[in-house]
């Protein structure tokens, strides 16, 4: 009751159904949350089936950037995104700063899923060419291979989530 935002980190296992409904009450009701996951080979059904509900798929494995403008040299996996415009990232794009994402997992906006209450703004994106590696840290390859995922358009590597409920705010990046 008294959370000021919730932070998911790294998470090691999925989120219990019981967790899963707490966390769900503390969103409806303007909830904020920091969700930070990792490419692991873990199965989290629960935690992404619900950040769906918010315009937001997780992508399974590890990206990899085929542009060579959007990682470091010799690196496909150490990642240096478009930075998007936002509030959150006015501060480094104006600075002329750039972000370095090592082993970062890709992220689908889902527009089906917007509407007059959900805003989804992607924050940090890769090149229309990346793609996620679906065996993911355990990769011994950086080429495409079968069954890695193709991203249609790019992915996005961090996404700022608005939803208004009542007239309370929900916000999850």
């Amino acid at each position: 009751k008294d959370c000021k935002m919730l932070i998911i980190y790294s998470p090691a296992k999925d989120l219990s159904d019981q967790d899963r409904e707490k966390v769900e009450e503390y969103l409806s009701k303007g909830g904020k949350m920091l969700l930070i996951t990792d490419c692991g080979d873990e199965s989290f059904e629960n935690l992404y089936s619900m950040m769906k509900e918010y315009g937001i798929e997780v992508v399974d494995g590890m990206v990899i950037e085929e542009d060579m403008n959007y990682c470091l040299s010799n690196y496909a996996n150490y990642l240096v995104p478009e930075i998007e415009s936002h509030d959150i990232t006015e501060f480094v794009a104006g600075g002329n700063y750039y972000i370095i994402m090592p082993i970062a997992q890709g992220l689908k906006v889902n527009d089906d899923v917007e509407n007059e209450y959900l805003t989804v703004t992607p924050l940090l994106s890769t090149s229309d060419s990346a793609f996620s590696k679906k065996a993911g840290v355990n990769s011994t390859s950086a080429e495409k291979e079968e069954g890695d995922i193709e991203s249609d358009g790019g992915f996005a590597l961090a996404a700022a989530v608005s939803k208004y409920v009542d007239e309370e705010e929900t916000r999850i990046v």
